[in-house]
């Protein structure tokens, strides 16, 4: 069943926009306010979108930093995996796979339910409270990472906080106009946004945004105060000017590279498979249950379950024992009875 998609020009939109404009208007620094609503009005635009996320991921170990550390026994420090990823509207499906490729798990909001399945448990569990990770995707893809500044820090890294306007008010609150240059013949304006950590710390993102293409952020550096010391870097590499219906194209990052004092690695979106405003079918967004062999009561099962296949092969296991057994105890009791014979 394939679900109607409404065009993004409507009233509701509209409002929204110009009451982003208005807020925007009335921040202490309009400059960074222009510019700000213009990069938010590139997401709002986004009503849905699926695309496939990979990521090359190196990270140091805990000890790498002390001299001489002997790292871990396996220790690889490379993470190669990734997802593909569905929204649309308040609805999500999220299906990540491994190094090769394999499937590992999904789980989904269908508007009204979640859904998870795990293929190596092939178990499956639904709920009216959230299932899955947070944040909502596993680890950034280009989309999220470039637009990392904006989230709160108690938020889920979803599309719902990306595309919201009190997310969007509260950054200009904390934002403050740096300088705005040329640069191949483009248009950079800077922005420092004041966010704080989970741990409680305030970090400062410095942003650079590139105005002559809707103000969409190119790269940004995060320092923790009040020493200002770096602690991560994102640059865009690479972009897709996505067809988005009546939204025109949209630019969307679909390569980028982060560094950090603990951690390196390209994040990367397969291009064609990117789908801006473009019909999805309904019932990508349920998860069927013939999937799995093990259904999840209660979350606490998921720990302890073993698909039905485990538990035949396990049966099976037990019953060659039991024969096993029994014919050693044969021949044994045989042996001694001729042994007796023999004696007499």
């Amino acid at each position: 069943m394939i679900k109607s998609f409404r065009t993004i020009v409507s009233l509701p939109l509209t409002m929204t926009l110009i009451g982003i404009v208005h807020s925007y208007a009335a921040a202490s620094d309009n400059r960074a306010a222009d510019v700000l609503a213009a990069s938010s009005r590139t997401l709002i635009a986004i009503q849905s979108i699926e695309f496939r996320a990979e990521r090359d991921l190196f990270m140091l170990p805990p000890k790498a930093k002390v001299p001489n550390a002997k790292l871990p026994d396996g220790w690889t420090g490379r993470a190669k995996d990734g997802y593909v990823f569905r929204s649309n509207g308040n609805e999500y499906r999220v299906d990540e796979f491994n190094e090769n490729g394999a499937p590992t798990e999904c789980y989904s909001f269908n508007g009204t339910t979640f859904q998870f399945f795990s293929e190596k448990l092939s178990a499956f569990r639904e709920s009216k409270q959230r299932i899955g990770p947070e944040p909502l995707v596993p680890f950034p893809d280009p989309i999220s990472l470039a637009y990392e500044w904006v989230y709160p820090t108690s938020a889920a890294r979803s599309w719902d906080t990306l595309r919201s306007r009190q997310t969007w008010d509260d950054v200009v609150n904390r934002s403050r106009f740096i300088n705005e240059r040329k640069s191949g013949g483009a248009t950079i304006a800077m922005i420092e946004i004041e966010r704080l950590a989970a741990s409680g710390q305030t970090f400062i993102y410095s942003v650079e945004f590139d105005k002559d293409h809707g103000s969409v952020p190119i790269a940004w550096s995060s320092y923790l105060l009040p020493d200002r010391k770096f602690s991560t870097s994102v640059l865009v590499k690479r972009w897709s000017d996505a067809a988005a219906g009546d939204a025109g194209y949209i630019r969307i990052p679909i390569d980028a590279e982060m560094k950090s004092a603990g951690a390196s690695g390209m994040f990367h979106i397969i291009e064609n498979s990117l789908r801006v405003n473009k019909l999805i079918d309904e019932d990508l967004f349920s998860i069927p249950r013939s999937r799995a062999q093990h259904i999840i009561r209660n979350p606490t099962d998921l720990q302890n379950s073993t698909p039905a296949s485990t538990v035949a092969q396990l049966t099976v296991v037990l019953i060659n024992v039991a024969v096993v057994g029994l014919v050693i105890v044969v021949l044994v009791l045989r042996r001694r009875a001729k042994a007796r014979a023999s004696h007499n």
